[in-house]
């Protein structure tokens, strides 16, 4: 990610998807489920998403 902020990305079995980081004080997650969203999300694409915040 990018201010030198790491990231940590969960696959599960269950068909869900985190991305997860802290930045200061502050903690963010992104949950992805397969079953809500027809299409897979990649790594990449969750990085890309969680860049955008900023």
């Amino acid at each position: 990610m990018h201010n030198n902020i790491e990231a940590v990305f969960i696959p599960k079995d269950t068909m869900k998807r985190i991305l997860s980081w802290q930045d200061g004080d502050l903690y963010y997650e992104i949950t992805y489920f397969s079953k809500v969203t027809p299409s897979e999300l990649s790594k990449k694409q969750l990085v890309k998403m969680a860049e955008s915040f900023n």
